[in-house]
């Protein structure tokens, strides 16, 4: 596998595909339950126990980074929101590479 340092450094693509995956199924599983006249179901029942803990760190590490990049943009990143971003990139980039490495295929 990998070091950390790779997705690390691929984080932010990484994060934005994982979200990207989640809204997919989310609104496949919706449309078809829709179709069966369901119209409440519990969306974490959608994903994998291996996966979860990626998603729920996902979302903390954008959010983060969209805070400073607006930071960055107008020159005005603090310490907390660079802190910030980066303890949730690292949280994301350990969560997807214990989720690849439970997943990877056995060889």
């Amino acid at each position: 596998m990998p070091p950390i340092e790779a997705y690390l450094e691929r984080a932010p693509g990484l994060a934005q595909e994982v979200v990207n995956v989640w809204g997919r199924e989310f609104e496949t599983a919706k449309a078809a339950l829709r179709d069966r006249g369901v119209h409440f179901f519990q969306p974490d029942a959608l994903f994998t126990d291996d996966f979860k803990p990626v998603l729920y760190k996902a979302f903390p590490y954008l959010d983060a980074k969209s805070r400073a990049d607006d930071d960055r943009h107008f020159n005005r990143l603090s310490q907390r929101n660079a802190a910030e971003e980066a303890a949730t990139r690292q949280a994301f980039a350990e969560a997807y590479k214990i989720c690849c490495e439970k997943n990877q295929p056995a060889g």
